[in-house]
Formats: structure tokens, sequence, C-alpha cells
């Protein structure tokens, strides 16, 4: 896919990784072998902005937005020994921790731009509340899982209020100098830091780069950092 969007496009303005899943009660794995949560949340954007990095920074004014959810507020303290959840995996807990590497890996996007001296690039994170759409309703979360999704259902805020925070970071003049960021209801927010530090947010780029080397162009400059 991403050589295809490399041959029709010279530029890349905005770049929205929205893709994501909380995944059943049992744990999943893909035919790589990898825990389903982490391959669609957090390997998928990291290899495809690095795949795109170079069309992004063609852009006169390039963004990079990552989706990450408040849900990663009650995430466990990552195991970095057990980062495909083998010993100890519920569906909320993954994907709160994978939530959580979004922000931290969007931070590291940001330090990495800033090292190499492009500041018409930017990299944020955002969290669209809770909104009324299927995320989550088809997949067995467990029993008392299940019932929590079906009854706030009607609660939940429109799609379209769920999307604006997107739409804001894409387009606003407001950040247009924003990097390293967390939004929610298109103002800056603060992510919970209790398990954060400059460490841990390297050692999940780093784990990161290894799950996705074999995927990663030769010629991408972002494959050593």
């Amino acid at each position: 896919m991403t050589d295809d969007i490399k041959q029709k496009y010279d530029t890349i303005d905005v770049l929205i990784n929205n893709a994501g899943a909380i995944m059943d009660k049992t744990r999943g794995l893909t035919n790589e072998g990898l825990e389903k949560t982490m391959m669609l949340n957090v390997y998928a954007p990291f290899l495809i902005t690095h795949e795109l990095i170079d069309l992004i920074k063609n852009s006169e004014q390039g963004r990079i937005i990552n989706t990450a959810s408040n849900t990663h507020r009650i995430a466990s303290k990552p195991n970095f020994d057990d980062l495909q959840f083998e010993h100890k995996y519920t569906p909320s807990n993954a994907y709160g921790t994978s939530k959580l590497f979004v922000i931290w890996l969007t931070r590291h996007w940001d330090r990495i731009l800033k090292s190499e001296g492009i500041d018409h690039v930017t990299a944020n994170v955002w969290h669209p509340g809770a909104a009324s759409t299927s995320f989550g309703q088809d997949n067995d979360k467990g029993l008392i899982n299940n019932i929590i999704f079906k009854v706030a259902l009607p609660f939940m805020s429109s799609p379209q209020q769920g999307a604006s925070t997107a739409i804001y970071l894409s387009r606003s003049n407001d950040v247009r100098h924003v990097s390293g960021k967390y939004f929610g209801n298109s103002k800056e927010e603060e992510p919970r830091e209790k398990h954060y530090s400059e460490v841990n947010e390297q050692k999940i780029w780093d784990h990161c780069m290894r799950i996705c080397e074999s995927y990663l162009s030769n010629n991408n400059l972002t494959k050593e950092r």
C-alpha cells in the first residue's frame, strides 16, 4: 500500500493514523505470531509513518496525527519483557497499554524531527473521547465489558464530535508550530505520566524498530534512530 502511495504522490500534507481496535477476551495472534492489539494499534501506524515520512517532509507544513485514547490512563505498568501479553492479557489493558505507547512514540517522532532540524513537520496525538460508533461492539470482550459497551452507547457523543479534534489538528493554524502534544476536545491536555520516562520511550521505539525492521525501506532516514 505504501509503495503505491509513494509512486502516485510526491507530498503528503497530513497523515492521520486512526485505525485501531480493542480485541476479544481471548488473546489472539496475527499470521506473523504477534499479538493483535499491538500489531494494529502500535506497529501498523509506526511502520506506515516510517514509510511515508519522506513524503510528509516534502510538505510545506506536514502533520502527523496519531490516535490514542483516554484509556491509556488505566493501563498497568508496561512489562517490557512481555510486550506480546503472553503472561498477562486482558483486552482492556492491552488496548490501554497500546494507546499509552502511541503517545510515547508520537513524542519520539517529535524528538527525531527536532534533532534533524525539521521544523515544518509536527507530530501530535489525540483522543476522540467516547463516541457513539460501532467501535468494539462486535468483539467478545467478556460479559461485563460487553454490557458496558452496549449500555453506554446512547450517552456517547456523535461520531462528528468524536472526529472534531483530528480535524482541528489537521487544519487549524493554531497548532501549526505545536508538536509532541496530546489533545482532546480540540485543546491540549496532559496525558497520564505515571509510567513515562525517556528511557521507556526509547525502549518502545527500539522494540517497534526490531518488530518492523524487515519491512522498513532501506532509504528510510529514521531507520537507525
